[in-house]
């Protein structure tokens, strides 16, 4: 049995003398529904919207910076190879919640999951390209030697341009052995992912060290890559590196460290901040970050083998047999209910516009 409340609020924003525009926020379209997986009402949402040309009108600048407009990513990294079931199950649960609230959600994998979900969790992956609310993006993590906190097991200053584009090439066009730290002879990395979606995820994450920066750019712009990640420091809608338009960031809101704090009070902290740094200009962007270990583990896969107190921290082969404990299941929940809680209070804020990274390409000048 469904039930169906719809409530549209109009805000109107008066700005200074001269100029005269609407801001047109459509707040909420709440529905509830009797089914869910444990029997229990799932909350149905619409996230609220600013309508198209405000925003437009933002960045031509007809309207004026003192005006802010703020624009919320949420982010999920999904890399833990070390507890693949629960990587899958959290994920597939995330998305669901997401779906509820028709709220949009950038999901970043690494070249280990995109081999293991479509091969051992089809319904998982059938998920996550088929759904209206979720974006694929693409992030390496360690052993890649290229990782900005890899074991340094190539001199890249000795190396010449093209040997290094060879071996940066050859780890994202193959898959990663999680042990000896080379490709694998299998279709992999980013181009794996070009495959089984038919076109080039959104955005890459490209924590690379500074020698292997370049020629890694280079990689992921032959490979059809058009969007890159940069946090190292804000930045503004419409920044360009190299290539590529570089993901629009004022606040990296690790969620994963405020678990205890009420989501609203994050927020406000978020906006408050991103209007204090010095050159930010309006809309600005606030990313909401979570990993798929932060839902059942102390710490992630990738740390525990390669970075951790007890790792070979020096170089292959590594031990892929140790795990990082795990949360308990009253922990992985409150966690969870943590997130859920800033979904709904990015929700319920009519100064947010809730993006993904398809929909904020459209609005690049």
């Amino acid at each position: 049995m469904m039930r169906r409340n719809t409530l549209f609020v109009l805000c109107s924003l008066v700005l200074v003398t001269g100029v005269i525009l609407v801001l047109f926020i459509l707040v909420t379209s709440e529905s509830r529904s009797s089914s869910s997986t444990d029997g229990e009402e799932i909350l149905q949402v619409t996230p609220n919207e600013v309508e198209e040309v405000v925003l437009d009108e933002v960045i031509s600048g007809v309207i004026p910076d003192e005006t802010p407009v703020y624009v919320a990513t949420f982010t999920l990294n999904i890399q833990d190879f070390s507890y693949p079931e629960l990587s899958a199950s959290i994920l597939e649960r995330l998305i669901q919640t997401h779906e509820q609230r028709n709220l949009p959600v950038e999901v970043f994998l690494t070249t280990t999951m995109v081999d293991v979900f479509p091969r051992d969790y089809p319904d998982l992956w059938e998920q996550l390209t088929s759904s209206s609310v979720v974006d694929l993006s693409y992030h390496f993590r360690p052993p890649v030697p290229y990782h900005n906190v890899a074991a340094e097991t190539v001199s890249w200053s000795s190396l010449s341009w093209d040997e290094a584009y060879e071996i940066v090439y050859a780890y994202e066009t193959h898959g990663l052995d999680l042990v000896t730290g080379e490709p694998t002879q299998e279709e992999g990395s980013i181009a794996k992912l070009t495959s089984l979606l038919g076109h080039p995820p959104t955005c890459v994450g490209a924590a690379a060290g500074a020698g292997a920066a370049k020629v890694v750019h280079q990689v992921f712009a032959d490979l059809g890559a058009r969007c890159i990640v940069d946090n190292s420091s804000f930045t503004n809608l419409g920044e360009y590196l190299e290539t590529f338009w570089v993901r629009p960031q004022h606040v990296d809101v690790k969620l994963f460290e405020q678990l205890h704090t009420p989501a609203e009070e994050i927020l406000v902290a978020a906006k408050q901040a991103a209007t204090e740094i010095p050159s930010a200009t309006t809309p600005y962007f606030l990313n909401v970050k979570m990993h798929d270990n932060d839902f059942f583990a102390q710490n992630s896969a990738w740390t525990t083998v390669y970075l951790a107190r007890g790792a070979r921290r020096d170089g292959p082969p590594y031990d892929t047999s140790l795990k990082s404990p795990l949360l308990s299941a009253v922990e992985q929940e409150k966690v969870y209910e943590a997130y859920v809680s800033m979904l709904d209070a990015a929700l319920a804020d009519p100064e947010l516009v809730i993006m993904n990274l398809p929909q904020i390409e459209t609005l690049l000048p």
